[in-house]
């Protein structure tokens, strides 16, 4: 029994499509589930070891959070663009940033699409639903006099080949800590970027998942040439004393910052 009309009409229309689609495919539309039940099924099969450690940390969290306290018991026949709303005003009333809530929605749509591909249902019903407008992001950087200062400072700093490294090349801290010999080129004066060492351990891809070839200026060549010298490690170029590779959760907040603090 339908209130409208419209409602009643659009009942049929979708029955007759999932009846076309039965006949031609021999498949059928499981939508009756919870989105708890979907989101639980999902997490399990498409994030699971499938993406990176800090990935699946991120889309556990927002699931449990923010989108299955608000979705969670309805039903996948029943969702629609009032229950993004309604995830959206609730993360806003927490004063949670845009960015913080356009990601959420982004794990939200997501697992809706992979509704559509497991035949849970016809069409993802919040399918274009608009992002907030994210206030541009402040960009804030070192002058030349600024990295005089800093490297002055921490000459004598066991990292100080690292800081030097970095700020001469651009690369990502993960990236500069996984680097080894192995993609040092210095007859073509080239370093190949491939890899990239986090908090879940090294990995043999970067963040783009592309590999890049950084060429070395003189002041990253000289820093190579004598860390493959003095080398401690076969593997790593940057190291600690003992010849280990460096932490990448020590390396930002113990040294780093400190260092910066110091330096003014």
């Amino acid at each position: 029994v339908f209130d409208r009309k419209y409602d009643a009409d659009k009942f049929k229309t979708e029955m007759k499509i999932e009846k076309l689609r039965y006949d031609s495919t021999g498949l059928t539309i499981n939508n009756q589930i919870t989105f708890k039940e979907l989101s639980d099924d999902w997490f399990q099969n498409e994030v699971k070891n499938r993406k990176s450690e800090q990935t699946q940390r991120n889309y556990f969290s927002d699931l449990k959070n923010y989108i299955n306290p608000i979705v969670g018991h309805i039903k996948l026949k029943d969702i629609n663009i009032r229950h993004a709303r309604a995830i959206e005003n609730n993360m806003l009333d927490l004063g949670k940033h845009p960015r913080t809530i356009n990601k959420v929605m982004m794990v939200f749509k997501t697992a809706l699409n992979d509704a559509v591909k497991s035949n849970h249902l016809l069409k993802n019903p919040i399918k274009g639903y608009p992002e907030l407008k994210e206030p541009p992001r402040d960009l804030t950087y070192w002058s030349e006099n600024e990295i005089k200062v800093f490297l002055d400072f921490i000459r004598h700093d066991p990292l100080y080949d690292l800081y030097a490294a970095t700020l001469n090349t651009g690369m990502r801290l993960g990236e500069v800590l996984g680097l080894m010999w192995d993609k040092i080129d210095f007859v073509s004066g080239q370093i190949v970027v491939s890899r990239s060492l986090g908090r879940s351990g090294l990995k043999h891809t970067t963040k783009t998942h592309k590999a890049r070839f950084l060429p070395m200026n003189p002041v990253v060549k000289a820093i190579l040439q004598k860390r493959f010298k003095e080398r401690l490690n076969d593997q790593f170029v940057f190291t600690d004393k003992n010849g280990d590779h460096l932490d990448y959760n020590h390396v930002t907040e113990r040294h780093f910052m400190v260092a910066q603090r110091e330096a003014g």
